[in-house]
């Protein structure tokens, strides 16, 4: 990875929540919702063979102990120029049980990246999006408080990361609302976008005004809806997998110039 990305990239993680494995790099003070991978046997990457590197992960005695199926999880990073693809790869090797699962990601970006300017100088690019509908954590469960939805105002697209902008917490989006994003400095050029078209579901968050990141969260599902009780397979956003299939997604991280 070229010195730029590093540089933008402060920690990317993976997270198959609720149901599967996960990776997680740049990590919030709480504890993900769900994650087994750091207990998980894993197979060495192929670093040294870049612009593309990936790893792998699978299910084990300690993970079967609170998630009960047999799973294999692979990451892979593709850099061409100045885009990385990230493309995840979940494969049920079981010879009957149906897999169920959520994935997402937990990339974290600098802000600001410039000596002298702020974070309160930067800007979100939602590219034309206005009134946006996203939902908010119920902090007191841990849930998403599906039961309130609220619209986030934009001047012609652009939003200004203020101050107190995160005293919510996460940003919530549903329905595919979210298929590009970009952070912009101060004179709102772009200096990194994500596209993630298809994927359902997309948080945004960051951890405090003076922490310098802002993380954007292409993600397949979430934590569960406030007062949900039911079993797994009726969670919302849950994905399955029949016995001996795969399940592939993909998203991009582009570097502006």
């Amino acid at each position: 990875m070229n010195g730029k990305c590093a540089g933008l990239l402060l920690g990317a993680g993976l997270l198959l929540s609720a149901a599967a494995a996960a990776l997680c790099g740049c990590a919030k003070e709480q504890e993900p919702v769900f994650s087994v991978q750091e207990d998980l046997p894993e197979e060495e990457s192929t670093a040294s063979e870049m612009p593309e590197e990936s790893s792998s992960g699978n299910d084990s005695d300690a993970s079967r102990q609170i998630y009960p199926f047999a799973f294999q999880f692979d990451v892979v990073h593709i850099l061409k120029g100045r885009e990385i693809t990230v493309r995840w790869i979940v494969r049920n090797p079981s010879d009957s049980e149906t897999l169920y699962f959520s994935v997402g990601a937990h990339p974290a970006f600098r802000v600001p990246v410039r000596e002298g300017e702020k974070k309160d100088q930067y800007w979100l690019d939602f590219h034309g999006l206005n009134r946006i509908p996203y939902m908010t954590p119920d902090k007191a469960t841990g849930t998403i408080n599906n039961r309130e939805s609220f619209e986030l105002e934009t001047e012609d697209g652009y939003l200004k990361i203020r101050d107190h902008l995160f005293d919510i917490d996460t940003y919530v989006f549903r329905n595919q609302t979210i298929k590009e994003i970009s952070l912009c400095t101060p004179d709102k050029k772009p200096y990194v976008t994500i596209s993630c078209a298809g994927f359902p579901d997309f948080g945004i968050w960051s951890k405090s005004d003076e922490a310098p990141f802002v993380c954007l969260e292409p993600w397949y599902g979430s934590a569960d809806n406030l007062g949900f009780e039911g079993e797994l397979p009726d969670k919302y956003g849950i994905l399955s997998l029949e016995a001996g299939k795969e399940f592939t997604a993909e998203y991009r991280i582009l570097i502006h110039a």
